[in-house]
């Protein structure tokens, strides 16, 4: 698809499709409202975006300095992603209030896929906006996911794989979370096995306490004498 979208509009919707390739320049559009919702995207190809700029129609009298463009971008399954090609228009867009909302996203998640995501340089040109752009999607809320994962990992938690090239065949991503799931299930077993220990201990001591309301300082002498015991053996 090249050129294949054109025009000014109030708002552009881009819902609920698969497409297989979206070729450099594919999507040109001015418009107020961007909404690219709920879409499979088979392979997106660098500047495929980024002839998206803020807009208005023709016979509109309303001056930019008093509107609130918006660029949502939500709900897409990417699979193949080359870089550059997340970006709109952003040098058009930061003359403008934006509120660019980029969430809930899954990438397919490899090296080779995603690794120019944070790397600084693989995102076409170089700008502070571009850069800033591109920490949207990585960004600690953690609602970006990778898809073709065994676990559940946001591409904020993977970050640290990918910048400086740490991500390669030695630690893979899918290396990162099995190891991760590992020590995940080794820290819950050691926290279990520490529960009965000390659950153990209490029982056996407590059982000794007697009933009966004639009893009662005998039982609380006991049960102080416990508590010394355990906090001896702890110490």
């Amino acid at each position: 698809m090249s050129g294949g979208i054109n025009g000014t509009i109030e708002t552009f919707n881009l819902v609920n499709n698969k497409i297989n390739t979206l070729q450099a320049g594919s999507i040109s559009i001015l418009s107020k409202t961007v909404n690219i919702l709920d879409n499979t995207l088979e392979y997106l190809k660098s500047g495929c975006l980024e002839k998206i700029s803020p807009g208005l129609l023709v016979d509109s009298h309303t001056s930019f300095g008093n509107l609130e463009f918006i660029y949502k971008f939500n709900n897409n399954n990417i699979i193949n992603v080359d870089a550059g090609s997340l970006n709109p228009d952003i040098e058009a867009y930061t003359k403008v209030s934006t509120d660019f909302i980029f969430s809930y996203n899954s990438f397919l998640c490899t090296c080779e896929n995603i690794g120019w995501l944070m790397s600084k340089v693989g995102h076409g040109y170089n700008s502070i906006a571009l850069r800033d752009f591109y920490d949207i999607i990585s960004e600690d809320n953690g609602s970006n996911i990778c898809s073709g994962l065994s676990c559940r990992k946001s591409i904020s938690s993977i970050k640290h794989l990918l910048e400086n090239g740490q991500c390669n065949s030695d630690l893979s991503m899918e290396n990162f979370c099995r190891l991760t799931t590992t020590a995940k299930s080794q820290s819950a077993s050691e926290k279990s096995d520490s529960d009965e220990v000390v659950g153990i201990t209490w029982i056996n001591r407590t059982d000794l306490i007697r009933s009966g309301e004639n009893k009662l300082f005998y039982n609380l002498t006991l049960l102080l004498l416990t508590v010394f015991v355990n906090i001896t053996r702890i110490l």
